[in-house]
């Protein structure tokens, strides 16, 4: 019953949710509203394992909460980051290679 119960306070704090299917990986993008009525964001990146010891499947999952505040940056920030990789194909075989990022 309790657990019904934090399911349901969590699906009314769910403002909007998308899913994104990456290869081996899925990343949940989830906007929320806390209990002060301000609005977050959380980034899921959710990747399916193996339990040898289980021998079952389990999800692995990372979370990051960006608060309104910090939206706007993040976006700021990741933008040059996306611009920089799209720009720069040689990174890919400078992290292939060790080679020091610095001196790209």
């Amino acid at each position: 019953m309790n657990n019904l119960k934090n399911k349901e306070n969590t699906l009314k704090n769910e403002v909007f949710s998308q899913s994104v299917r990456a290869g081996r990986r899925t990343y949940f993008f989830d906007l929320k509203v806390s209990k002060s009525e301000e609005p977050y964001l959380t980034i899921t990146e959710s990747k399916r394992r193996f339990d040898q010891n289980t021998d079952s499947f389990y999800y692995e999952k990372q979370k990051i909460f960006l608060l309104k505040e910090d939206l706007h940056v993040f976006h700021t920030e990741l933008g040059k980051v996306i611009d920089i990789i799209d720009s720069h194909p040689e990174l890919t075989d400078a992290y292939k290679g060790g080679k020091d990022f610095d001196t790209i």
